[in-house]
């Protein structure tokens, strides 16, 4: 069954990264962008309370067989978790907007004929929704992810850097969160420290913006990011020079 601990990183990590993505671009109401974000996977919580031994099996597919959780969902309940998902905000009565992220958080582009408020409330929260699971973000079921999220960030406008920066943001204001609520060790324990291995990462296309925040959540390694092989020289040249160089150019 889902794991509560991974499942409410997950959902929180996605609701603190689509309010910074819905101010990034001055999207009119962010904290609307954060409900979103904390309740768009609802279905698959309702799915493993009421269907508890059956979602088990459909987690130990995804597992076995390395596919989507929804396609694995489609073939056990005939529906994925948004649609029950959506069941279940309908019959809270819950804003139509946050209905339709339910419903869409994974297919953004069957919606593009929608309000241009709503689609953008969507594109958000799918991409903060993906960055969070290839960040590593809490854990809600999945072990493949869906491709880069290159398309999105270009519709949203949000250069890669700026990305970057907030999912990094994400990630501290995360264990502040269950700092306070004395589910971690102290933010400073997860801070940059220099004592630590470096890895540098050299990634090309859409997959760099998946890796850096690992660095920040206790692991006993620093990483960070060069895109291109000018980058990775003049990395290798400086003082902070790597431990390691991990080249992943697919």
């Amino acid at each position: 069954s889902l794991d509560p601990m991974g499942f409410w990183e997950h959902a929180v990590g996605t609701a603190l990264l689509s309010q910074s993505l819905a101010r990034a671009v001055r999207f009119e109401a962010p904290g609307e962008a954060f409900v979103a974000g904390l309740l768009h996977d609802i279905g698959k919580m309702a799915l493993d309370c009421v269907e508890t031994q059956a979602y088990r099996e459909v987690l130990t597919c995804v597992r076995r067989r390395r596919i989507l959780l929804r396609e694995a969902e489609r073939e056990r309940f005939g529906e994925t978790h948004a649609f029950f998902g959506e069941s279940l905000a309908r019959r809270w009565k819950l804003p139509d907007e946050i209905r339709t992220v339910i419903s869409h958080h994974h297919l953004p582009q069957s919606i593009e004929r929608e309000s241009y408020r709503i689609v953008q409330l969507v594109r958000i929260v799918c991409l903060a929704d993906i960055l969070c699971r290839g960040a590593g973000i809490g854990w809600a079921g999945d072990v493949v992810l869906e491709e880069g999220p290159s398309r999105l960030w270009s519709l949203l406008r949000i250069p890669r850097e700026r990305l970057h920066q907030l999912v990094h943001q994400t990630v501290r204001e995360l264990a502040a969160i269950k700092e306070q609520l004395g589910l971690a060790a102290s933010a400073a324990a997860v801070a940059e420290d220099p004592r630590r291995p470096h890895l540098l990462v050299v990634a090309e296309g859409d997959r760099p913006v998946l890796f850096p925040c690992l660095a920040l959540r206790n692991e006993p390694i620093r990483i960070s990011v060069a895109e291109d092989w000018t980058v990775l020289q003049a990395r290798l040249g400086s003082e902070d020079r790597p431990d390691a160089v991990l080249v992943d150019a697919a």
